[in-house]
């Protein structure tokens, strides 16, 4: 993909009309920077390569203008993902390109080995397991979870979106110790009792708030005496929820031990069963 387009000279922003009119003004709000640059610089709504281009732009301004900008669209892109919950939501089931980009292409090959797999490193998992991925996606962090539960043990994937768990099972088609299945954790037929494990990665600050309680509720029935959830959530100010929101809800559904490791923008919570 590409963020910025040098062509004859100039520099253009490129905006695809799938993307949110909020991220689309933010985007040309944050690119006025590069006027510092003392060139032009033209925002399309179209796509890549549409619009005039002017002619005239140093190495250097273009070396420079490129960092600013690239930066620019980070933080659009950044503020578009968490801030509109109606087009995140609608996402799931008709995923825009944008999404696509980063559940088939970023996610697998940047997020997984980056955070995933060391976060599946951490569980302590001794292969015999039975855990539970509450908001599995497309299968990238139950990939890891399969080969770690290589003495026995079972992960079992749930999503609310059909196409995700169309792509999830696509995925996941090798491993014979993986389940994936759609629907609403709190009304899905699963066993009180039957995990050893739950874990969840960006998932509850997408849960409507009046609706987590309940769902975390759900999840802990799903454990084991002294079963373990663990799960990572964005916490910044303008992405996610407060760690005191999720405190609070942890000791509203009886999980004890909380240990709770802030990461830049995320936070990382294990705790247990009481």
């Amino acid at each position: 993909m590409k963020d910025l387009l040098a062509r004859n000279g100039s520099i253009e922003v490129s905006c695809p009309e799938s993307f949110p009119s909020r991220m689309k003004e933010e985007i040309k709000k944050r690119t006025k920077a590069l006027h510092e640059v003392r060139r032009p610089v033209q925002v399309c709504e179209g796509g890549l390569g549409q619009g005039g281009c002017a002619p005239g732009l140093r190495q250097e301004d273009f070396t420079g203008a490129l960092k600013q900008g690239a930066g620019a669209y980070k933080e659009a892109r950044d503020m578009a993902e968490t801030d509109c919950e109606l087009a995140r939501k609608e996402d799931f089931e008709n995923p825009s390109w944008l999404f696509k980009l980063e559940m088939f292409f970023i996610k697998p090959l940047f997020t997984g080995p980056r955070f995933l797999r060391p976060f599946v490193s951490e569980l302590g998992l001794n292969g015999s397991e039975k855990v539970l991925e509450f908001g599995c996606g497309n299968g990238v962090l139950l990939s890891y979870l399969a080969q770690a539960l290589d003495r026995g043990g079972m992960a079992v994937g749930i999503d609310t979106s059909s196409y995700m768990v169309r792509h999830a099972r696509e995925r996941l088609r090798h491993f014979r110790n993986v389940d994936v299945r759609q629907g609403d954790v709190r009304i899905l037929e699963l066993e009180p009792g039957e995990f050893d494990l739950v874990v969840f990665v960006h998932v509850l600050h997408d849960v409507d708030p009046e609706c987590r309680l309940e769902t975390l509720e759900a999840l802990v029935r799903l454990l084991k005496p002294q079963g373990r959830m663990c799960f990572m959530e964005p916490v910044s100010a303008s992405h996610g929820m407060p760690i005191e929101e999720i405190k609070s809800l942890l000791g509203s559904v009886g999980m004890a031990g909380v240990d709770m490791v802030r990461k830049g923008r995320r936070v990382k919570v294990f705790s247990r069963k009481a």
